[in-house]
């Protein structure tokens, strides 16, 4: 009879040295020492037939290149399929830049440290693998507001308190024998400290997690960034108190979770990973920089489309779906409710992070996000018709995790 099994192992990854930073492209200087501890998580999932390894990061995002370069790495040391492989990023905007031609100088000796060790981690999620159980739990969970206020002059990004959002926490434990991983989600940015803070850590999250591994000692918590495109932290004048303040608030939630939490089905596993294709606003897309500084720009047919990469996960009767963007959270609400139960997880900044995914009502309204595609490297602008192919992809993807038999 085939058992899920589960392992865990957790790097440090805090750079050593000064870096520049992520998150905010206005900074002007390299960081000036570390506030706390920046982690990697590694869990490995394997039915006795097939295995994945889900590599979680407190880090801002990554693109393409930089993904790959992780994948590829961790493949050749495990010797598991790309495929099977799952990246995500907490999106903090108070860790090392791992972004290539973006908005700061991309940090390639760092990157190097995060590629060793995401191998390191994964061989010994692999190796540490134990029979595990699963439950699925939700609470609520009021840390943040809808961060696009609609104005006379346009779209601020500032708290509007009857925008969409999501309060709760989804929480999934995987419970062993002497201890549980949990893997937990909420949709709210990295973003309690400004950029003008040059101090390394791992945000709201990370407080969430030292939190909460204090509470319970056998929890190895291991958050995965939502759907927080629109949604922002409450602040407050001290930054690193109320990133304090509000990481107990969801250790406390995430507690009430899994005192709820429901007993499932833990398999089957399923795996799947697709690509949705999304229209490009084609008479604005910029051309491609030139293979030389100052050079011809190389001559191409424009692109009318960019694919987004998706990454489907079934473990028995829950869901996890994530997406290589920033997308607002609406695209959650949509996928929760077309599958109708809460054990569904939908993610953000997965597998790579290539530009917001907003909605046709943002795209309407103007403001940040739908203009934000200048800070990726190769971005482009999206056409304002988005969201009924992305929707489509993922309740697809969702189906097609569902259509085998338990």
């Amino acid at each position: 009879m085939q058992q899920l099994a589960v392992g865990f192992a957790r790097e440090d990854i805090s750079p050593l040295v000064p870096v520049h930073m992520g998150g905010y492209g206005y900074r002007s200087a390299k960081s000036v020492g570390v506030h706390d501890d920046l982690t990697l998580n590694a869990v490995a999932l394997s039915d006795g037939a097939q295995r994945v390894v889900i590599l979680v990061y407190d880090l801002v995002s990554f693109d393409l290149e930089g993904d790959a370069e992780i994948k590829g790495a961790v493949a050749a040391a495990t010797d598991l399929p790309i495929d099977a492989i799952i990246t995500n990023t907490s999106h903090t905007h108070a860790g090392p830049m791992t972004v290539h031609d973006a908005y700061q100088p991309y940090e390639p000796a760092y990157m190097g440290m995060v590629i060793q060790r995401s191998c390191l981690a994964a061989q010994v999620a692999l190796a540490d693998q134990q029979p595990a159980s699963l439950s699925v739990g939700e609470a609520p969970l009021d840390i943040g507001h809808n961060r696009r206020l609609k104005a006379e002059h346009g779209v601020s990004l500032s708290s509007n308190p009857a925008g969409q959002t999501w309060h709760a926490v989804d929480v999934w434990r995987l419970q062993r024998a002497h201890d549980a991983i949990v893997l937990w989600s909420a949709p709210v940015h990295g973003v309690v400290q400004g950029s003008d803070n040059l101090y390394i850590s791992a945000e709201w999250m990370g407080a969430a997690r030292r939190a909460l591994e204090a509470a319970e000692p056998s929890l190895c918590s291991v958050f995965m960034q939502g759907c927080c495109g629109d949604q922002n932290p409450y602040r407050a004048p001290d930054a690193f108190a109320q990133i304090e303040a509000l990481g107990h608030k969801a250790s406390r939630a995430i507690l009430q979770a899994l005192a709820d939490a429901v007993p499932l089905a833990s398999l089957p596993l399923v795996n799947r990973v697709t690509k949705v294709l999304l229209p490009l606003d084609e008479p604005n897309v910029p051309p491609d920089p030139p293979l030389i500084p100052d050079g011809p720009r190389p001559l191409r047919p424009s692109r009318t489309e960019r694919a987004i990469p998706l990454h489907g996960l079934r473990l028995g009767d829950a869901l996890l779906v994530g997406m290589a963007g920033e997308p607002f959270v609406e695209y959650a609400a949509y996928l929760k409710g077309h599958v109708g139960t809460k054990a569904v997880m939908v993610l953000g900044y997965t597998d790579s992070t290539l530009n917001y995914l907003p909605t046709d009502r943002a795209f309407a309204e103007g403001g940040y996000e739908p203009g934000a595609w200048i800070w990726y490297p190769g971005g482009a602008p999206w056409a304002p018709a988005i969201e009924a192919p992305l929707k489509r992809a993922l309740t697809d993807l969702a189906d097609d995790l569902r259509s085998l038999p338990a």
